[in-house]
């Protein structure tokens, strides 16, 4: 009974991730037609994400979070809709919420070191409160498994040791 549950989530998990795949690569082709780029290179690009979602593997959670963050991209300058697609994020991948948290902030000091007006204030306010949400969840719900996220001292450490090891891994080059 066991190894059939487990077949079956692992079947769920390659078709959202198949699904997620495809779905990012037309939202790669729509971004890019909207820069008045060529159909031609808006499918090469579109092309490149596939490729790219490859690298990652089709069955993790990964193809997800880079469909979520190509919708996001997407609907940067519609602030309602962005707003309503990242604040789950906090219960969907946590790696969304910190590039989007970054991006949001690092565009607001970058206005206000410029003098300019900071025009993505709903965005920023919807990242915060789903990055806020995220960690709330995090120091409240103890789940087998997340205790190295519960440790923000670690998070340094993690890193490092995440990229040392993508440097060195085989498949990087």
């Amino acid at each position: 009974q066991m190894a059939t549950t487990y077949l079956r989530a692992t079947e769920a998990l390659s078709m959202v991730s198949f699904l997620s795949v495809i779905g990012g690569s037309a939202i790669q082709y729509l971004v890019l037609r909207r820069l008045r780029v060529t159909r031609e290179l808006a499918v090469c690009g579109a092309f490149l994400f596939f490729l790219g979602c490859g690298f990652i593997g089709l069955t993790t959670i990964d193809p997800l979070a880079l469909f979520m963050i190509s919708v996001l991209y997407l609907w940067i300058d519609k602030p309602i809709l962005f707003s309503l697609a990242v604040l789950p994020m906090a219960i969907v991948n946590e790696k969304i919420i910190v590039l989007w948290f970054a991006i949001l902030w690092g565009r607001y000091f970058y206005a206000k070191i410029r003098h300019e007006d900071y025009i993505q204030t709903m965005q920023l306010i919807a990242v915060t409160a789903s990055a806020a949400i995220y960690g709330t969840l995090v120091a409240l719900w103890h789940l087998p498994g997340n205790n190295n996220q519960r440790d923000i001292l670690l998070y340094p450490r993690q890193f490092y040791a995440t990229l040392l090891l993508c440097l060195n891994s085989n498949d990087v080059l």
